[in-house]
């Protein structure tokens, strides 16, 4: 199943789903303040992360509304309107695998 929602689209479905259940006013609804802000809790985000894997027909976790914080970046992101030209930078060099590995030894000693 796939999505026909757009990026405005889901926004306004994001903004409807605060008011509806998380119980903020219509005009506090800000897209660009975070959702954390406007009362979204982590039980919240759990259960509306089960609702959006349902809207949207993909797997949508929890940690993206803490990796996306607003209505907007969120919306962004799940639409695919994001670009992840970005994504190698936010990995870290792992190295090569044929590198040496240096073990470092401690010890400790309690009196008594």
């Amino acid at each position: 199943m796939t999505s026909s929602y757009d990026e405005d689209a889901l926004r306004h479905w994001l903004a409807d789903y605060l008011v509806t259940n998380v119980g903020c006013s219509l005009y506090d609804i800000d897209f660009d303040a975070p959702m954390s802000d406007l009362g979204l809790g982590s039980r919240d985000a759990v259960v509306l992360s089960g609702e959006l894997t349902e809207l949207l027909g993909r797997k949508v976790s929890p940690v993206e509304f803490w990796q996306h914080p607003t209505i907007s970046d969120l919306a962004r992101f799940l639409t695919g309107a994001e670009s992840f030209a970005h994504e190698d930078e936010l990995q870290p060099d792992r190295g090569h695998l044929d590198e040496p590995i240096a073990v470092i030894g401690l010890g400790c000693r309690f009196p008594g």
